[in-house]
């Protein structure tokens, strides 16, 4: 067993269940209004908000800390400040699999703390980050006086469904290169005849994310060429977005 900076032991040897990077301490001002512009936060005015986060704190986290590992107890959830943070779960086999990454202004784990049960999932963060930590029970003590936000909570969690719905639709129904396609088309704007489409993290990470390996992701940028998606180093160039998507067939997937 192995023992973290925090002086938590893993029962795996891989490392500590949690790392956190400098702990910056209470929210100011600033940062509870910074949170007020996120979706999720949107409907509170600053004294509802100040009280729903009372318990939180801000922290700074450095690349690959684990923010918890997939069955620990699920006492605090995040929001994403800057940075992304990829959540995986893994089988007996103790082999990953990325089933989101977490970008700013997104939260992660609160879906898990309603039950007080585990978290089904782990986090780790993969480029360095500034997070929110929200204990469980101080925000749920606070929730329960405040009916309006629970629905909110609820409309996010509802919207959340409706994205890993249509994630295992394209895992059941769709090739690994309409995959990948469909993940490029996600990146582009309305409207848009042709594109460019930075890669926000590393390959491997991607290939995990859309249900395929590296290899297969390989193979799939070599198939798409044929329908006019080149890559460079970290870029992608889609020459027709209409051609991309009738290719994917993005309709035969509800939103």
């Amino acid at each position: 067993m192995a023992q973290g900076e925090n002086g938590q032991m893993s029962a795996d040897g891989m490392g500590p269940t949690t790392v956190v990077g400098m702990e910056d301490g209470a929210l100011t001002p600033e940062i509870l209004e910074r949170i007020r512009t996120l979706p999720l936060f949107a409907g509170l005015d600053r004294t509802g908000l100040a009280g729903l986060l009372g318990g939180a704190e801000l922290c700074s986290v450095e690349r690959d800390a684990v923010m918890f590992r997939q069955g620990e107890p699920a006492d605090r959830f995040y929001i994403v400040l800057s940075g992304r943070v990829v959540l995986l779960v893994m089988d007996n086999a103790a082999r990953e699999s990325v089933i989101e990454v977490v970008k700013p202004g997104d939260t992660f784990g609160e879906e898990a703390i309603f039950d007080h049960g585990l978290f089904p999932f782990g986090a780790r963060v993969i480029e360095p980050a500034r997070l929110v930590h929200v204990p469980a029970a101080s925000f749920l003590a606070s929730l329960a006086t405040d009916f309006k936000f629970v629905m909110m909570m609820l409309a996010s969690m509802s919207a959340h469904l409706r994205f890993l719905v249509r994630q295992v639709g394209e895992l059941k129904l769709k090739t690994t290169e309409q995959r990948l396609g469909s993940y490029l088309l996600a990146q582009t704007l309305e409207g848009q005849a042709s594109a460019t489409v930075l890669l926000p993290y590393d390959k491997k990470i991607l290939a995990s994310q859309l249900g395929m390996t590296p290899e297969s992701l390989s193979r799939a940028l070599a198939k798409l060429r044929d329908v006019g998606v080149s890559s460079g180093n970290s870029s992608l160039t889609i020459a027709d977005v209409a051609r991309l998507r009738a290719f994917c067939r993005e309709s035969d997937i509800s939103e």
